[in-house]
C-alpha cells in the first residue's frame, strides 16, 4: 500500500492472483499477509445483504476494525484480487496520518475487546490467542502514555479493564516468551515499564548506528 507522498512511482501490474477464501480462510487473514486488503473499509464490492444486520458504530474511528471481521465471517466466500485496482490517497489529517489520539487508541482498543469476545463466542480460538496478544499491546500502549489518557480514561478504570482482561489472556493459549512478557508487566508495571524504554533505546542506537 502506498501513500500520498509517493505517488511518483509508475504503477504497474504484474503476477497478478485471485485468490478465494471460505469465511474462516478470510477470518484467518486478521493476521496474515492480506490483513491490510482485507480488513479496511474501502477497495471492496460486498453483497447487499450482508449489512442487514451489521452496521458501522456511530461516533467511532477505526469503524473497520469494529466491523470488517464480522462481514467477512458472515460471507461464505470472498474473493481477493492483488491486482493495483485502486490508489488510496493519505491525507496528513487523516485517522492513519494524523499520528497519535488518545480516543483514537481507546476506540481501537474497544474494537479488539469486541473481536475477542466474537471470536470466543464462534469457538476461533487461535485467532482469539492473537486478538488477545494485540490487546496486551495497546494496554501497553497506554499505561506507557498514561498521562496523555487521563483526560478521556482515569488510572482506576484503566487499572480495572486490564485486571478483567487478564484472566482471559491467561486463559487463552500463549507462547512461553510472551506469558513471561505479560506476567512481567502485571505483577512489576513499574520495572517493566523501565525494561521496555531500555529495549526501544537499543534499537535505536543500532538503527543509528547502521546509518553511518
Amino acid at each position: 500500500m502506498k501513500t500520498a507522498q509517493e505517488n511518483t512511482e509508475i504503477i504497474t501490474n504484474e503476477d497478478i492472483e485471485v485468490i478465494e477464501f471460505t469465511n474462516i480462510e478470510a477470518l484467518e487473514q486478521l493476521y496474515g499477509k492480506f490483513s491490510p486488503q482485507l480488513f479496511v473499509a474501502w477497495g471492496k464490492l460486498y453483497k447487499a445483504s450482508l449489512f442487514n444486520d451489521i452496521t458501522y458504530p456511530y461516533g467511532r474511528i477505526h469503524e473497520d476494525d469494529f466491523t470488517t471481521y464480522k462481514v467477512l465471517y458472515k460471507a461464505k466466500k470472498t474473493v481477493l484480487t492483488t491486482e493495483k485496482l485502486l490508489y488510496y490517497w493519505q491525507r496528513s489529517d487523516s485517522i492513519m496520518g494524523s499520528g497519535f489520539k488518545p480516543k483514537n487508541v481507546l476506540d481501537l482498543l474497544d474494537a479488539y475487546e469486541e473481536r475477542a469476545i466474537f471470536l470466543h463466542e464462534n469457538n476461533l480460538t487461535d485467532l482469539l490467542s492473537e486478538t488477545y496478544k494485540s490487546i496486551f499491546f495497546i494496554y501497553i500502549r497506554i499505561y506507557l502514555e498514561l498521562y496523555k489518557f487521563l483526560p478521556v480514561i482515569s488510572k482506576e478504570e484503566f487499572v480495572d479493564r486490564f485486571t478483567d482482561f487478564k484472566v482471559q489472556l491467561r486463559a487463552s493459549k500463549q507462547s512461553n516468551s510472551f506469558k513471561l512478557t505479560y506476567e512481567l508487566f502485571s505483577s512489576f508495571p513499574i520495572l517493566f515499564k523501565g525494561v521496555y524504554k531500555l529495549i526501544h533505546l537499543f534499537k535505536v542506537d543500532r538503527l543509528l548506528m547502521g546509518m553511518h
